[in-house]
């Protein structure tokens, strides 16, 4: 069953710990990187660098493990977040890293099934593992088991950050918000979603994981000509979500971005869900959701790439240099989005693991 818990803005009198995550690391990052051209921040797991006459994007993801979703999809979710948070610089897949520590109670089945899927998805890829580590950690807990960590270098490449966007640029996200809690949630809770939305529903939406990957998207983007001409920014929503996603944006541009709720992308099924679990999609994990800015000009050219694909998109907000930061608007009314947070999907997965155990 879906846990109880209340819904709702954080106590701005007294910040959690992951509003604070930012000003402890920023300056704790050891000694200046060489060529860096997009600084690291909590909410922005990849990094951009110049190295020799190349560029190289390095990008981390979390290997986690909850009931209902299982050792080879935790692989392969892991593998394909950094894999996307890396190609949505435009640069080439080189390599992936691996670094795995599972508790006592992992089975030989559960390490191997694991790796069997790391495998297959690097090969689909294109990439090898090229450094990896894999312990038992006496003290270990499920769902954390690890990370992921990609890179893409390219020289002579076209490339773009998250904080490349051009006053005037559209922006666009693909996909649906709210995509990766709504399909956590059909996993862990797939008895719940059967018993409340239909078993056919609960059936259909056990496989929404499999869209929890940019990659398609990535590759789009660039055949719609990355540059200032075309598609000038991506990044990857990720499990922070649509807003903390254009707000990361904005940061690293800085620049204003101005994005309008109701036009959204929200897909029926991910909606049904969220809302059955009482979760805002605009807050909520959001990995497979790509967020991309484009000159006007190259809309179409991009719209018609992501359709050859079977990807669907919408323009929801514009960059402008007249403010800065994030201005929110919902069917064109002011959308205040302060403090907005999700503690609704972290209580459920908490619950999940609870009941396994």
């Amino acid at each position: 069953m879906i846990p109880e818990t209340e819904l709702a803005r954080e106590d701005q009198s007294a910040p959690p710990l992951r509003e604070r995550i930012e000003e402890i690391v920023k300056h704790r990052l050891g000694a200046p990187a060489a060529g860096l051209l997009l600084s690291p921040a909590p909410q922005l797991p990849v990094g951009v660098l110049t190295v020799g006459p190349a560029q190289a994007a390095v990008s981390t993801a979390r290997f986690r493990v909850y009931p209902g979703v299982g050792w080879e999809r935790c692989a392969r979710l892991g593998v394909l977040a950094a894999a996307s948070g890396a190609a949505a610089t435009g640069l080439p897949l080189q390599c992936l890293a691996v670094s795995l520590s599972v508790p006592p109670s992992t089975t030989e089945k559960n390490l191997t099934d694991f790796w069997r899927r790391v495998h297959r998805e690097a090969t689909k890829l294109g990439v090898g593992v090229a450094a990896n580590t894999t312990v038992v950690d006496p003290f270990g807990s499920l769902p954390d088991a690890g990370v992921c960590t990609a890179l893409a270098m390219g020289e002579g490449v076209p490339f773009v950050t998250a904080g490349t966007a051009l006053p005037g640029d559209l922006l666009v996200m693909t996909q649906s918000a709210g995509i990766e809690a709504a399909a956590l949630i059909a996993l862990v809770c797939e008895e719940d979603i059967a018993e409340n939305l239909g078993e056919g529903f609960a059936e259909d939406a056990a496989q929404m994981y499999r869209s929890l990957s940019t990659m398609m998207e990535c590759g789009a983007a660039r055949r719609a000509g990355i540059g200032p001409q075309g598609i000038t920014a991506m990044h990857n929503a990720g499990a922070a979500g649509v807003l903390t996603g254009i707000q990361t944006m904005a940061r690293a541009s800085g620049l204003g971005f101005e994005f309008d709720r109701g036009q959204m992308l929200l897909t029926d099924e991910v909606d049904a869900i969220l809302t059955h679990a009482e979760i805002d999609p605009l807050v909520t994990a959001s990995q497979g959701v790509l967020l991309l800015t484009c000159r006007p000009s190259a809309e179409s050219r991009l719209r018609y790439e992501l359709d050859q694909t079977g990807v669907g998109c919408a323009v929801f907000g514009r960059v402008s240099d007249e403010f800065e930061g994030v201005r929110a608007l919902n069917e064109g009314r002011a959308l205040d989005v302060d403090g907005l947070t999700d503690r609704r999907l972290p209580h459920i997965l908490a619950g999940a693991l609870r009941e396994q155990h």
